[in-house]
């Protein structure tokens, strides 16, 4: 089953009794899925630590150039392999924020739900 919350968060409202038994699967995908992204980030903010020590020790052990502390560090963030490195855990940021926002939503959905039932409990 594919996640696609322009579906998954709407409410049937009709159907009370599908949604209900619906959204805990639904739920946890969506956990799960946030779960994923927030590990590629952390994978992507450790490897971007480890390149940049790479070039830190490159850069030190090249005895031509002579650099102070603030040339140092410009010269290890404009350095190819850091950019990419650090364009890789943005964009792992950004998906993690994503799923991160789809399972807020979901709770939105939750509580929603919660109340609709509530509403037509009320109703009967």
């Amino acid at each position: 089953m594919e996640l696609n919350p322009d579906t998954d968060l709407t409410i049937d409202v009709s159907d009370l009794t599908k949604e209900f038994r619906d959204f805990p699967i639904i739920m946890y995908r969506y956990m799960q899925q946030r779960a994923k992204a927030e590990a590629q980030r952390d994978i992507y903010k450790a490897k971007l630590k480890e390149v940049r020590g790479q070039v830190f020790k490159e850069l030190k052990q090249d005895t031509t150039q002579k650099h102070t502390a603030l040339s140092f560090e410009a010269e290890i963030d404009t350095h190819s392999r850091v950019i990419e490195a650090n364009l890789k855990f943005i964009q792992a940021e950004h998906d993690a924020s994503t799923w991160g926002g789809a399972v807020d939503s979901m709770r939105a959905k939750k509580d929603a739900l919660i109340q609709l039932g509530s509403d037509r409990r009320k109703e009967m």
